[in-house]
């Protein structure tokens, strides 16, 4: 008997709550007690209510939308550069074509618009700022993007990025003083948890030679692990076609 696995750092904040609110209640229903696993049990209870509430502050400030919004802002933006600079390739004027041909071997270093898109936001405000260091500072980039007239869109991304780092930190000011403690960090220690939930019910279940209520514990355990699983395969598809739709050149002369 085992508990199918499922990789949880994938798993959103959202989701990752959910699932564990889930596993519990599945555990709850079956009996905590009985399947004599309740002091995992009830030390999982106390770490997802501590996530939980944390999450809710993060979801409840009046700083993320404005995050939000931004983090639009300049995925628009660089989507906007990674076009234009995909339309100059078939241009009729070769000295476009090559400064296009400047850029896109350029921003190979960094990945596409989607894949920079999604990374976490601070990543992304990282990638960003490096990237435009270079394009402000490297003669044949600021050469390229001259010829292309592309220096709105860099000031457009710059701009967006900027003010999403300055909200960034006034919300991280803002949840610090409201909880010490970060979702990243009480996920780990969440997973440990689930850990030691999750293989006391299969020593118990060990113990007990695989008696009711263990069998039936872990089948609706794993018939939920599966439908999580489906959201993370389904979202790897997803994220691979938006990346080799990114990647096509564009036919716009």
């Amino acid at each position: 008997m085992t508990i199918n696995s499922i990789d949880l750092s994938k798993l959103r904040n959202a989701e990752f709550i959910q699932l564990h609110k889930d596993l519990l209640n599945l555990v709850h229903l079956n009996d905590e007690t009985v399947l004599k696993c309740k002091p995992q049990y009830d030390a999982m209870v106390g770490i997802v209510a501590v996530i939980e509430a944390i999450f809710k502050t993060d979801q409840g400030s009046n700083t993320t939308p404005i995050i939000e919004a931004l983090d639009l802002r300049r995925d628009t933006a660089l989507a906007g550069i990674s076009k234009n600079i995909d339309s100059y390739l078939n241009h009729f004027i070769a000295a476009k074509v090559n400064a296009a041909n400047v850029l896109v071997d350029y921003l190979k270093i960094y990945g596409t618009a989607t894949s920079i898109a999604a990374s976490s936001l601070p990543a992304e405000t990282a990638t960003i700022n490096s990237l435009l260091g270079d394009v402000t500072t490297k003669a044949n980039l600021i050469e390229a993007i001259t010829e292309l007239g592309l220096a709105s869109w860099f000031t457009e991304l710059k701009t967006a990025n900027d003010l999403l780092a300055a909200k960034y930190i006034e919300r991280t000011q803002e949840l610090g003083g409201a909880n010490p403690n970060t979702i990243k960090d009480k996920r780990n220690e969440a997973n440990e948890v689930y850990y030691k939930l999750r293989n006391m019910i299969l020593a118990q279940a060990t113990v007990a030679e695989d008696a009711e209520p263990y069998p039936k514990t872990v089948n609706e355990m794993n018939a939920l692990i599966d439908q999580y699983n489906v959201i993370l395969t389904n979202r790897g598809a997803d994220a691979t076609k938006a990346k080799k739709v990114d990647e096509k050149p564009s036919d716009v002369n």
